[in-house]
């Protein structure tokens, strides 16, 4: 890419606030006392120390009624599908969503995956059939294959697919290449329709309560059955029966060699719209227009009903092992249940590419970046008039790879010391703007900014006050606590620096469970005389290759901080008035060295741009991440890793009292052990968000499994590093593809 664009390029990538702000010289900011702070706990009144119990609201035009939820045989997936065409892929193993495949837009109505060929075949309610490779997550073909619904599809024995259309054509397809291979009519128009695994036998569900059976393999009419109200769904157990759900709420099975019925049982109001008979065991579970998952042994009567979906039931499948359920439900979501502790496990919300999974006791996972209505912004909590986002539980609730470790039944640490959110939890404080307004425009240097937090039953652990999306240090700020009203009211009062043009505030408080309110926000515009000149790049860059312990010594860290800074150190003339480096490389990257260079910026202007680059090891404990300086011999011990390691919350301090408000924070680290378990690298997402959310800015990341997995000779450098310089010199401009890299492209 030519050196012009290249400039332009990067312009974006530091922008990191969406406007450019410019300062001069560093103003010196007036000192502020802070005043001494007292409990005045006994100040508010018990009343509002309830436990208050929530209701579950998704707020994303981009969530729809969910049609179809279904495990694969193998257990390495879990696939969701709508209303609206669309088709969201999990994997089990991670719990993530790993992709989302469009159809024709019509209801998703039929759904399978071929045994052995990681292929999932997809029929909807306007004939068309899709097959997709899971492994390359891409279509292989896309065919129109009945007039109408394709109310059945299913592999054979032979790797084939079978679809079953609503006018009764059954029709054999060529998996890989679409072709048509055989065609038969069974002259009935089939509400609903099963075929036995292995695609010998069919099973059609008709309006008038017959089922009708026919021998796939010669094409030969079998018998009927007659259940004596419209069959809805179909099933085949493992022993040979036919398992019938009937518009009456009842569910049979027949025997299907004598057509003799061998079990009635009714459960549901209305009726039974979905039924899944387990693999492993001799249970079914069914889906009613009650909005009620029912699940029971078939040779017993007795029936656990589950109850949670705010909308009648479409889809119910077993997980491959039969310990867990999944249901699909007009209500937007589809849910997990386990099927031995009867409970709602977790429930999943799929947007137009983002998701969240959220669990009853106020876990979740999912999407944290992109537009409001598709990330976790838009599923939420709300109580009378307070509606607050799932991701304002962030720092106690946030646990990624949360749908992986439930399926895995791995006990999520600490969450028994949370409060469980669907029982009820204190309320986060109300936050507002204190003081007088002052107005939306001024040529002052500083701005005094007052929050005022009011206890609303959990407490006032902290207030945050964010400028230009960065959070705003304390250290000078002016706090005071009173009771008024009954209630306790912190107050904490800020001198800001003002950039030049608009200056956006918002303003949180956490309960002292760790919740967030509701923001507040407002903004003011500095005018000025001072033609804007180019901002000054702070460039620091922490490397380690050659440790005091050598056994922890790495190959790339210091050419990949070198390589990093040469590549911002180009680009001085034309985006930046200078570029000042700061440089810790091996026995210079001492906690102490990092410490005293990070105070070094504290007085960095408003204007200017701040570039943090960290190489070298990093690892998890308490809930905190930590680099490890030059000088820490034994990581793997906990005490020397927490006394002597640079934790994510010291990070979070440091990045807070640097003038500059517009940060990019880069870690390029990896565990100095071993190998990390199934799960831990997602612990290391978590550590991360939460100090991307705390201090209001963007976060760029890279943990490894092992020590060297990121280290490859033929690249010359880290795959980190190689990848991000990569997306600066212009593959990352891809969403749009407008000549600029965003932070969000280049994440």
């Amino acid at each position: 890419m030519k050196s012009a664009q290249s400039c332009k390029l990067m312009l974006s990538v530091i922008l990191l606030g969406g406007a450019l702000f410019f300062a001069g010289t560093v103003e010196a900011r007036p000192s502020m006392s802070r005043a001494p702070t007292k409990a005045i706990t006994k100040a508010v009144q018990s009343n509002i120390r309830q436990a208050v119990k929530p209701s579950f609201a998704i707020h994303s035009r981009y969530a729809k009624k969910m049609a179809i939820a279904c495990f694969s045989l193998d257990g390495r997936w879990l696939v969701t599908a709508n209303e609206h065409g669309t088709v969201y892929v999990w994997n089990v193993a991670t719990g993530q969503q790993e992709v989302v495949f469009q159809t024709d837009r019509s209801t998703v109505s039929s759904l399978c995956f071929l045994t052995g060929q990681n292929v999932m075949a997809v029929g909807t309610s306007r004939g068309s059939l899709f097959a997709f490779d899971l492994s390359r997550y891409n279509r292989i073909h896309q065919t129109n294959a009945h007039n109408d619904k394709v109310v059945a599809i299913a592999g054979n024995a032979a790797g084939n697919l079978i679809t079953v259309g609503g006018n009764g054509r059954v029709k054999q397809w060529h998996w890989q290449s679409g072709q048509l291979q055989a065609d038969m009519s069974t002259g009935v128009q089939p509400v609903s329709a099963a075929v036995r695994p292995g695609g010998d036998l069919l099973a059609l569900g008709l309006f008038d309560g017959r089922v009708v059976l026919w021998d796939l393999l010669t094409g030969n009419f079998v018998r009927e059955l007659h259940c004596g109200s419209t069959v809805r769904c179909l099933d085949f157990s493992t022993d040979g029966k036919v398992v019938c759900g009937l518009d009456n709420g009842e569910v049979q099975e027949w025997h299907i060699a004598t057509g003799s019925k061998l079990m009635v049982k009714k459960g549901h109001v209305g009726p039974v719209l979905h039924l899944d008979v387990s693999a492993v065991g001799p249970y079914v579970v069914t889906g009613g227009a009650d909005k009620t998952v029912q699940v029971s042994p078939l040779a017993s009567n007795q029936t656990t009903v589950l109850q949670g979906h705010d909308g009648q039931v479409n889809s119910v499948c077993f997980s491959s092992n039969g310990r867990f359920v999944v249901s699909a439900s007009v209500d937007r979501t589809a849910r997990i249940w386990q099927q031995e502790q009867h409970v709602e496990a977790a429930r999943l919300v799929s947007m137009r590419q983002g998701w969240a999974v959220v669990s009853p006791n106020g876990s979740f996972d999912g999407t944290l970046d992109g537009a409001v209505e598709d990330r976790l912004d838009a599923v939420r909590w709300a109580v009378a008039d307070r509606v607050l986002a799932v991701d304002g539980f962030l720092e106690q609730y946030y646990r990624p790879a949360l749908l992986g470790k439930i399926l895995a039944e791995v006990e999520i640490k600490d969450q028994q010391l949370r409060p469980f959110i669907a029982k009820g939890f204190l309320m986060p404080p109300q936050v507002k703007f204190a003081g007088n307004d002052s107005g939306d425009k001024t040529s002052e240097k500083f701005l005094t900014v007052a929050v005022e937090a009011t206890d609303a039953g959990g407490g006032i652990d902290e207030i945050r006050l964010y400028h230009n999306g960065k959070i705003v240090d304390t250290s000078d700020a002016r706090e005071s606590v009173a009771a008024i009203k009954d209630q306790l009211v912190k107050t904490v009062t800020y001198q800001v620096l003002l950039t030049e043009g608009e200056n956006t505030f918002k303003a949180v408080a956490l309960s002292q469970d760790r919740i967030e309110s509701e923001a507040v926000e407002k903004s003011i515009v500095r005018e000025s005389k001072i033609e804007p000149v180019l901002p000054v790049l702070h460039l620091l860059a922490v490397g380690i290759n050659r440790y005091k312990n050598s056994d922890l010594d790495l190959n790339f860290a210091v050419p990949d901080a070198k390589g990093f800074t040469a590549y911002f150190g180009d680009k001085q003339s034309q985006l930046f008035r200078d570029v000042k480096k700061y440089e810790l490389y091996d026995q210079d990257a001492s906690l102490a060295k990092i410490s005293t260079t990070m105070e070094i910026l504290h007085n960095v202007p408003p204007g200017d741009v701040v570039i943090i680059y960290i190489a070298g090891h990093g690892d998890i404990l308490r809930d905190r991440w930590y680099f490890v300086p030059y000088e820490l011999v034994n990581p793997e011990n906990d005490d020397a890793l927490w006394n002597n390691g640079l934790s994510s919350a010291t990070l979070q301090l440091m990045v807070a009292r640097i003038g500059a408000r517009r940060i990019f924070l880069l870690l390029d680290s990896c565990k100095s052990g071993a190998v990390l378990d199934a799960f831990e690298e997602f612990d290391y997402q978590r550590s991360f968000a939460v100090l991307s959310r705390a201090a209001g800015i963007h976060i760029g990341t890279s943990t490894t499994r092992a020590q060297y997995a990121g280290e490859l000779a033929s690249l010359g450098h880290g795959m980190f590093t190689y990848v991000l310089l990569d997306g600066l010199g212009g593959k990352a401009d891809v969403r749009p593809a407008d000549g600029n890299v965003s932070v969000r492209e280049l994440l």
